[in-house]
């Protein structure tokens, strides 16, 4: 009997034993997994207008008669070159007039300091009064102030005479001239335009669900997203370039915002002419990406689900699918560094242990 007892444990430790065995190598799916391929964006193509990044309409500050033009429409200048002057004949006799001013108060000061220098070497000897001493010294004080007084008179009229002259306030090329010789002009008359030649950039109108990307990598990576501009002779080639600035506003009739991109030097536009813009989307982290149509699960309802191994767990993660090929599906939704199962998913469920057999491709 004992023996019998003996026996029947011993089968019952062996089968405990195999069932806690055959589970452990249930608990972990031995699965073949793979680094999704990143799915090619052709970027954002867009059409504008090249821009100058200064362009003004040149105005005098001051009226009169236009003297003198010293530029045609298609000159180049430089900064701070005279353009034009207005007849400044009283402006002139104005400032000479303010100059004399100033040298008379210079002198007038000299002398009271002068008087006031001999009653002061008197006064120790007690031959004059204190009173007549300090009428003196006011007297220097008003001379003081009057010097003052002539001194900016004569900036001011400096600053008229000044006013008559236009010079360039910046380097660029003149296109148009509104003006003409013995013209009367005032401070309101538009008399030149200018247009910076060596910092071109075209304007662009992107569509507003572009905003959020283009914004915040344009803000977090400044001047790194990428453009291509289509070379206006020779359409096959692109000129490499960057997008210089985001407009943070939306217009309302077109919803679009305004979008820089930088125009390289010597690249043949020029301001007011189209250009053609590929703008290079930055890749957000769900961007779409390729994975083998093994690891498609479909569900009942029309969805898809694709497993992703953390800790040697499985993972769902539901996607999108947005193309299929013969042998692979492109789908958004999946992160681009992350491994997914390549194959054997129609029976398994979320939160499965499993073990990695083998990986394909590497992390993007």
């Amino acid at each position: 009997m004992r023996f019998v007892q003996l026996s029947v444990l011993w089968f019952v430790t062996i089968a405990v034993v195999g069932f806690y065995s055959d589970s452990a190598k249930a608990e972990s799916i031995e699965v073949d997994v793979v680094y999704p391929e990143r799915a090619v964006d052709a970027g954002l193509t867009l059409t504008g207008s090249v821009s100058a990044f200064h362009n003004a309409q040149l105005a005098s500050q001051q009226s009169g008669i236009v003297a003198n033009i010293f530029v045609e429409a298609g000159d180049e200048v430089k900064q701070g070159e005279l353009l034009l002057s207005l007849d400044d004949t009283l402006a002139q006799l104005q400032f000479e007039q303010a100059s004399a001013e100033l040298n008379i108060a210079q002198v007038a000061l000299q002398e009271a300091q002068r008087l006031h220098q001999e009653l002061k070497a008197l006064s120790k000897r007690q031959l004059v009064a204190q009173t007549l001493l300090a009428e003196r010294q006011a007297n220097i004080s008003k001379a003081d102030a009057e010097l003052k007084n002539a001194k900016a008179k004569l900036a001011l009229q400096q600053e008229l005479l000044s006013r008559h002259h236009i010079k360039a306030p910046f380097a660029g090329v003149v296109t148009d001239r509104m003006v003409d010789m013995g013209e009367w002009i005032g401070t309101q008359d538009k008399v030149f335009s200018l247009i910076s030649n060596d910092k071109l950039r075209i304007e662009l109108a992107a569509p507003q669900q572009y905003f959020s990307q283009l914004s915040q990598a344009n803000t977090i990576q400044a001047n790194t997203i990428q453009a291509n501009i289509h070379n206006q002779h020779n359409k096959n080639a692109v000129i490499n370039s960057q997008v210089e600035r985001v407009i943070a506003s939306v217009n309302k009739a077109s919803r679009t915002f305004k979008v820089f991109v930088t125009v390289p030097e010597n690249s043949g536009f020029v301001m007011g002419s189209s250009a053609q813009v590929t703008i290079q989307l930055p890749v957000a982290e769900n961007a779409q990406v390729w994975l083998p149509k093994s690891a498609l699960k479909r569900h009942p309802d029309g969805g898809y689900s694709i497993f992703a191994i953390n800790n040697n767990t499985a993972d769902r993660v539901f996607v999108e699918v947005t193309q299929q090929q013969a042998e692979r599906v492109a789908v958004k939704g999946a992160s681009a560094s992350q491994q997914y199962i390549k194959a054997g998913v129609e029976l398994l469920q979320s939160g499965a242990k499993v073990s990695v057999k083998s990986v394909a491709g590497n992390a993007l």
